[in-house]
């Protein structure tokens, strides 16, 4: 119990380590201060692409390891506890005063290691909303709902799973709350397909 109670924490922080702040903080710059004021890769693409690039990939791995470890040494259901808790430390990082990015990024790593068929239905929901629409919170949002309904519908996980998933999507609905404010307004930026 204790081991997994470290582990636990372990993963929280694993999760919290704001690696876009941290890139862009090299380069002499603060990324809360730039476009969106967001942590997140998308927002540090628009700083600098190949730093972008790079916090996608960190921030991917940042929950992917962490759960795909547990889920080997473990169980499937601590594994699902520690891939929420890497969305919540992305979320509320502790290093920034418990503010951090929107968590999508970190989400798709975390339930890739779990439930690798309704993560790929939401990736490709993702990426025809953003095609479609030109709007990365659009595709986000309508992405991890995909991922949620599919994991719910059309495949049979358990109870509390399906609750700890609807949490995380929840948390990330949460996080967008000034994106969909946004879409609502029609205020929302676009990106250009080019």
């Amino acid at each position: 119990m204790i081991i997994k109670i470290f582990y636990a924490i372990l993963s929280y922080l694993s999760g919290s380590v704001p690696y876009g702040y941290i890139f862009v903080k090299l380069k002499g710059h603060d990324i809360r201060k730039f476009g969106s004021g967001n942590i997140g890769a998308t927002n540090v693409f628009r700083f600098d692409k190949k730093l972008g690039l790079l916090t996608a990939i960190f921030d991917v791995s940042k929950a992917f390891f962490p759960t795909f470890f547990a889920l080997r040494l473990f169980s499937f259901d601590f594994a699902s506890i520690v891939a929420f808790l890497t969305v919540l430390g992305h979320i509320t990082s502790p290093f920034l005063k418990f503010r951090g990015g929107k968590g999508v990024a970190c989400a798709f790593g975390a339930f890739l290691a779990l439930i690798p068929f309704p993560i790929f239905i939401g990736a490709i929901v993702f990426f025809v909303m953003v095609i479609l629409f030109r709007m990365v919170s659009v595709g986000s949002l309508t992405g991890c709902l995909a991922v949620f309904l599919t994991a719910l519908f059309f495949e049979k996980y358990p109870l509390y799973f399906n609750i700890i998933l609807f949490f995380t999507v929840l948390f990330i609905f949460w996080a967008h709350r000034s994106n969909i404010k946004r879409i609502i307004k029609g205020e929302e930026r676009k990106i250009t397909l080019k």
